[in-house]
């Protein structure tokens, strides 16, 4: 017999088996879980072992191997006598109180059925990950070059400033596509809507909506921000670009950031010099940042408490800054 780990590949199983079987109550349904298969078996030294799930490219623990039914036939057939499993879930607070770790949050899925699209403008990303805002895109050309971000609010359109597309004329003579979330995934731009009210020379109502040709799929780390209820916004906010490393124009070899932002009289941004400035524009000064080309697009985002979890809005899309000055201003969504 082989001392080196083996896997097996088992199934979910209704729990009143396991009821029967090790004469549980109702209530053990939520400390446990029932599960097995026929010849790809658990063995009795196996106990304390880790049940796995594998989800999106990572394996999560969910439970841990206990008991198994006192019968011969049980070595082979756990599809009939699966085996039982403690379940992780219900022992967060254990771990949390005795070491350093903690539970995921978000419900993890034992299988694909039970696989849904969260909830707009929650971060999904594990403690001590780094997946600043899940909803940011790049939109690049059909040479591989990115020149201006996006904000995802569905899982198949996207906002971006109307001045990065500049003409639905130029979109279709030069096919565009993005990148969104943590894996970059890929997606063509099949219809672009630019605000009636845009205009060219002033940048005035820099606002586009773009319709992507496929839906992206819920990978964990992709996930649309929520629009406003409102068109409020707060004093101090968070912007998002990429950074001032451009030796690179390939999206996987640039740098998400955020950068804060403060609210500024418009007469700030005319002072600054620029262009459009209008009731629809939030003028605002950035804290220790400059806006470079490239980072247009961007969304402007603010965040609200929903049942003690953040959750993020967008309020604006980056129109316009001067190298020369702290000034930045949005397009208020």
């Amino acid at each position: 017999m082989s001392n080196y780990p083996q896997v097996a590949d088992i199934k979910l199983k209704n729990f009143i088996r396991c009821r029967e079987n090790y004469n549980l109550t109702v209530e053990s349904l939520n400390d446990t879980i029932c599960a097995g298969e026929l010849w790809q078996t658990v063995k009795s030294k196996d106990k304390g072992g880790p049940l796995l799930v594998h989800f999106h490219k990572r394996f999560y623990l969910v439970g841990i191997i206990g008991e198994k039914v006192k019968k011969k036939m049980a070595d082979y057939d756990q599809d009939k006598y699966p085996v039982l499993f403690t379940r992780i879930k219900a022992e967060c607070g254990f771990f949390k109180n005795e070491t350093n770790f903690e539970c995921y949050k978000n419900k993890i899925p034992f299988k694909g059925a039970q696989v849904k699209k969260p909830d707009c403008g929650y971060v999904t990303s594990y403690p001590g990950e780094h997946n600043l805002h899940p909803w940011y895109c790049r939109i690049y050309d059909n040479e591989e070059k990115d020149f201006c971000g996006a904000t995802l609010i569905s899982f198949k359109h996207a906002i971006t400033a109307a001045h990065c597309i500049e003409s639905e004329e130029n979109f279709n003579s030069k096919p565009l596509k993005v990148r969104c979330g943590a894996y970059m995934q890929k997606a063509s731009i099949k219809k672009v809507t630019i605000f009636p009210g845009y205009t060219k020379s002033l940048v005035k109502d820099d606002i586009a909506i773009l319709e992507l040709s496929k839906e992206l799929e819920y990978d964990g780390e992709t996930v649309p921000i929520c629009l406003p209820g409102d068109s409020s916004f707060d004093s101090e906010m968070t912007a998002v670009g990429i950074g001032h490393d451009y030796r690179a124009h390939i999206l996987n070899e640039r740098t998400v950031s955020e950068f804060s932002v403060t609210a500024a009289n418009n007469r700030y941004c005319v002072k600054s010099r620029l262009r459009g400035i209008d009731s629809n524009t939030i003028c605002t000064k950035a804290t220790n940042y400059t806006v470079s080309k490239g980072e247009s697009g961007g969304p402007l985002v603010r965040t609200l408490k929903n049942n003690d979890q953040k959750r993020y809005y967008i309020t604006g899309v980056i129109s316009q800054g001067n190298k020369n000055t702290d000034a930045v201003s949005f397009t208020n969504v």
